[in-house]
């Protein structure tokens, strides 16, 4: 176990995961007294080199922390709870359980038994995530920003052991993510930025290569998708080299985003053929965001089949887990769909021009009670193009220049730029 304990400290989790596998064929022959106490150490470590070398959707890994949790009440033990309860909370956000992680979250909130800045780093990072994922925009910035504000890099130390992962690095690049959907892309660039650079100084490759998949999300949500290339290589070298499978296959289905968003069509067929597919291993999380964006990019190559399938995976893993944080992208993507596969000479281009305006107004108004600024700058673009189609060319103009009007900054975003052009194409249009 102490074997174990200083590889943890060393990042050499494939040879602690070995040594506290050999420790558990020992546990039997431990005196009855120090038995669940031994146990408890092993499993809490144990549950740490699950998640960085096989990933948090593991079923092993909840049934590791719930014997954990039965040990912590035999034993009226309360230090080892908070990263047992974090470990819980894990295992039902990446099945896309969030309600059931909420509450594990929130009991870590409840601890007395950990220090104040401690409890509001892992809250911070645990509460914040939760509803960042259901939707919850203001709420999980708060949350990243008190949990960043109690974070002390040296302090933190045992709690980066206890998690597999920095909290303060991890913490910066969810904000980032954050305060980019909420139309801040200056701050969320400087916030990705301030992340990387932590992750880069600390002597942990799981924190960074958890990162850098991070950063490539962003890129995603940004529509930079020329960025990739280089943070996928850097990404994938890491992974292999220290045997984070799950995180290499992660970083793979960026990849693929990316290759559909550029239209990469050769590459993109040998990237889907080499995907390993998420729902076969019980994870969930994201997958209504992965879903929907190939959903778009897939319809700008004109495969609309394939595009309607995977909307509709999208919708149902939303609606499944209420994971509602990109509710607004699917319903627009929704009407991209049914304009650009409408037949115009069939007469169903008028049916579909109705069913567009529809889910427009529909992604623009979830955005707005979000507060999701960027999906609804990006749903207020789509429906003025297309009002602007159907005589109603003022009214699409007010409505995108009301909008953009609400953005402060980061006016050399991609979806900024598509907004202000199109906003000039339909001052050209005014009698």
């Amino acid at each position: 176990m102490l074997a174990a304990k200083r590889e943890i400290s060393q990042s050499a989790y494939t040879s602690a995961h070995r040594h506290l596998q050999e420790a558990f064929q020992i546990i039997p022959k431990v005196s009855q007294g120090e038995h669940d106490r031994t146990e408890l150490e092993l499993l809490v470590d144990y549950g740490v080199t699950l998640v960085v070398l096989r990933g948090w959707y593991v079923p092993e890994m909840a049934d590791v922390y719930k014997r954990a949790r039965e040990l912590c009440r035999k034993l009226g033990e309360t230090q080892r709870l908070a990263p047992v309860l974090c470990g819980l909370w894990s295992s039902h956000q990446v099945k896309g359980e969030l309600k059931l992680a909420l509450g594990y979250a929130e009991e870590i909130a409840s601890l007395t038994s950990i220090p104040d800045d401690d409890r509001m780093l892992l809250t911070g990072w645990c509460i914040g995530s939760t509803q960042f994922f259901m939707g919850q925009f203001d709420r999980a910035h708060a949350r990243f920003q008190s949990g960043v504000r109690s974070y002390d890099r040296a302090k933190h130390r045992s709690l980066t052991l206890g998690a597999g992962m920095d909290l303060g690095a991890i913490s910066l690049i969810y904000d980032a993510l954050t305060l980019l959907i909420m139309g801040y892309p200056d701050q969320a660039t400087g916030r990705m930025k301030e992340s990387l650079a932590l992750a880069r100084e600390l002597d942990s490759p799981f924190t960074l290569v958890v990162c850098l998949n991070m950063v490539a999300k962003f890129y995603c949500l940004n529509r930079e998708f020329d960025q990739l290339p280089e943070i996928v290589q850097e990404t994938l070298a890491l992974a292999r080299e220290h045997g984070f499978a799950f995180w290499e296959e992660s970083i793979a289905g960026y990849r693929t985003i990316g290759l559909a968003a550029r239209r990469k069509t050769e590459e993109l067929s040998e990237s889907l053929r080499n995907a390993s597919k998420f729902t076969d291993l019980k994870y969930e999380l994201a997958i209504s965001w992965a879903r929907s964006t190939l959903a778009e990019a897939f319809i700008s190559m004109g495969r609309f089949k394939t595009a309607r399938n995977l909307l509709a995976e999208a919708t149902n893993i939303m609606e499944r887990n209420d994971e509602r944080y990109v509710e607004s992208e699917i319903k627009r993507i929704r009407g991209v769909l049914a304009l650009k596969q409408a037949d115009p000479s069939s007469g169903a281009l008028e049916s579909a021009r109705f069913e567009a305006e529809r889910d427009f107004r529909d992604a623009r108004e979830i955005a707005r009670n979000q507060g999701a600024r960027l999906f609804e700058l990006r749903a207020a673009t789509e429906l003025s193009r297309l009002l602007a189609q159907t005589g109603r060319c003022d009214e699409g103009r007010r409505m995108l220049a009301d909008t953009l009007e609400s953005f402060k900054e980061g006016f050399d975003a991609p979806d900024l730029k598509e907004a202000e052009r199109l906003l000039d194409e339909l001052r050209l249009l005014e009698p």
